[in-house]
Parts: C-alpha cells; sequence; structure tokens
C-alpha cells in the first residue's frame, strides 16, 4: 500500500509539471518571444522604384540592414510602353535582381499622353505588346509578380476617364492573357487611392470597385493576390495607430470589402505607403517602428514597398529615401534604424 502511494504522488507530480509547461509555452506562443509572424515581418519590407537602375541602390540600401542575403527584397516597378525598347537595360535589372535576391513586382502601364491628361488607357493590342517584352527578359525568380495598370479611379490614370467598365475589361482580359502564357506569372489587380473621394475627375475606391465588379465579376476570382495602397491619411501624414479605409490598414477594409464576390484568401502586397517627411526623426522612426511590429507582421501581408526610393527633385521630393545626389534622406535612416531595431528585439527575444 505504501509503494503504491508513492507511486500516486510521484503521478500527480508529473501531471502538475507536464501542466505548468504547457502553461509555460502556451503563454509563449500567445504573446510571443518570436513568433513565426513577427519574424518574417522584417523580410517583406523593400522599395518602390521608378526605374530599373534603381535595383542597384535598392540592394546597396538593403545590403546594411539586410540579415541573410537570403531573405528577399521586394521591390515594385512600372513598366511602361516605352520600356519596350529597353529590354537590355531591364535585363541588367533583372540579373542584380537575381544576384541580390530582389523579387520585383512589375506594374504595367501605358504612355504619357498630355491631350488625356495623363496617362493613356491601355488598348488589348497594349497588352499583348507589354507581354511579349515581358516574356523575353529572364526573370530573377520562378514566380513572375506583375500588377495590372495603378489607380484608376483617377481620370488620368486612364485615359481621362473614370470608366470602371472599362477597366474591368481591360483586367480581365489581361489576366486571361498572362495566364495562357504559362510563365508562372503572379497577377495583381491594380491598387485604387482609398482617399479618392468623388469628384469629376476621381471616383470613391469601393464605389468604383462594386461598378468594375458588377461588369465582370469573374475577375475576382482570377487574381493571384491582393494590391493595396495603404497611406496613413488625411495627408500622407497621420498616426499609423489608425484604423479604416484612410488609414496604414487600409488593406484590411478592402479584405472585408471583397469577401463579398470571393471565398478565396488573397495575400496582400502593399505596393505604395509611407509619409511625407515633415515629422522629427524621432516621430518618424517611431512611425516605422509600430507599423512593423503592428500592421506589416500580419501574415496575411507578403510585401510592402514603400514608395519612393528617388523623387527629387519633383512632386516626391518628400517622399523619397534617397535625395537627388543619391545620399540617404530622414526616410531612410528612419526605416533603417527601425529595421535595425526590430531585428535586434527578435535577436534579444530568441
Amino acid at each position: 500500500m505504501q509503494s503504491l502511494h508513492i507511486f500516486y504522488i510521484i503521478d500527480k507530480m508529473k501531471t502538475r509539471i507536464l501542466l505548468l509547461l504547457a502553461a509555460f509555452f502556451g503563454f509563449i506562443g500567445l504573446f510571443g518571444w518570436v513568433s513565426p509572424v513577427s519574424a518574417q515581418a522584417m523580410d517583406k519590407v523593400g522599395m518602390h522604384v521608378l526605374h530599373p537602375q534603381e535595383f542597384t541602390k535598392v540592394a546597396q540600401l538593403y545590403g546594411e540592414v539586410r540579415n541573410d542575403k537570403d531573405d528577399p527584397i521586394y521591390v515594385t516597378i512600372p513598366f511602361s510602353l516605352s520600356d519596350i525598347d529597353k529590354l537590355s537595360q531591364w535585363q541588367a535589372a533583372f540579373n542584380i535582381a537575381k544576384s541580390e535576391n530582389i523579387v520585383p513586382l512589375v506594374r504595367l502601364s501605358t504612355k504619357m499622353n498630355a491631350e488625356a491628361g495623363g496617362w493613356e488607357r491601355p488598348s488589348r493590342h497594349d497588352i499583348v505588346q507589354l507581354s511579349q517584352a515581358l516574356n523575353h527578359l529572364k526573370w530573377p525568380q520562378s514566380k513572375r509578380h506583375v500588377i495590372i495598370f495603378n489607380e484608376p479611379n483617377h481620370a488620368g490614370e486612364w485615359g481621362g476617364e473614370i470608366d470602371a467598365e472599362s477597366f474591368a475589361e481591360m483586367t480581365e482580359f489581361t489576366l486571361d492573357w498572362l495566364k495562357t502564357e504559362d510563365k508562372n506569372y503572379v497577377l495583381l489587380p491594380a491598387a485604387l487611392d482609398l482617399a479618392a473621394a468623388n469628384t469629376a475627375t476621381t471616383q470613391e475606391a469601393f464605389g468604383y470597385w462594386r461598378r468594375a465588379l458588377a461588369h465582370r465579376p469573374e475577375i475576382i476570382n482570377k487574381i493571384d493576390a491582393w494590391n493595396s495602397h495603404s497611406y496613413p491619411n488625411p495627408g500622407f501624414m497621420s498616426s499609423p495607430t489608425r484604423n479604416g479605409q484612410n488609414s496604414m490598414r487600409g488593406y484590411q477594409t478592402e479584405l472585408t470589402f471583397i469577401k463579398n464576390y470571393t471565398d478565396k484568401q488573397l495575400p496582400v502586397f502593399i505596393t505604395e505607403t509611407g509619409w511625407l517627411d515633415r515629422f522629427s526623426a524621432y516621430r518618424l522612426q517611431a512611425n516605422y517602428d509600430y507599423a512593423l511590429k503592428n500592421i506589416w507582421s500580419d501574415e496575411r501581408v507578403v510585401a510592402v514597398t514603400p514608395f519612393v526610393l528617388a523623387g527629387a527633385p519633383g512632386p516626391f521630393a518628400e517622399f523619397s529615401f534617397v535625395n537627388e545626389n543619391g545620399e540617404p534622406t530622414r526616410h531612410w535612416s528612419a526605416l533603417a534604424d527601425s529595421l535595425r531595431k526590430y531585428q535586434q528585439q527578435l535577436i534579444t527575444k530568441r
């Protein structure tokens, strides 16, 4: 009897120890030392550029903060009809991308037309030409990410008109055409300006999408991922803690909206975001600290490419991460310091 009692006590002690261990590791899993989601957040942040030769600068900047060269650097870049005659430059950029593990997110565009007040509306012939040019390139990865045009809820981005129906038609044609190429394309729709109002030259984003999807509802099930311009509005100046359509979390509002049209769980690419450079250096870094930890760590977000690497001189100078001499601005210093801080926190928590 005495021996049985001893075994009973030992068995109870083992049970308690197991329960304590389960509770301990459950606590870690809940609040995380290094959760799988947060550990990946740093590897999502890249850059939006305007020209293929800027891949070198992106690689140089991220070489200072990247923990491992195997970590990807996502780069959004427009590819216009005028780039068809510059494929040697593009191939040189793609070769750099391969060696530096840069993942290009190539955004299709047409050409500027002063009479139309902006970018020409794409034709089917334009889409075929752009597709053939992209097929001539040796891409750095097996997956080829392509974005189908840009912010068409601005008339200036769509031939001078707000025409959601023709946008839907051209999007569907592009999706169908590129899918037949058998080139492993990952296709994203145009991101809309979430802050646009209903005016003569703009339309509110979800009203525009309702028109487009009423005309061609099938396009939502043909895309492979979602594309978002989640800016801290109003005025590119709001706090990252804000929620809703006109915030850094704008993509969440979009994902809720598209649930009305598809059961697909679409991964998210935030291809434009960022603040104007009107904050103190401390506040700017605090904004990036918060975004890394609380927004971009979202497991649904694959990539974030802040706008823009080199926008100076010009209207995008206050967004630029390098100045006109190629030197890092306060934007890059703040983002780089935030990335280093985030990385160190992950190392320390391990």
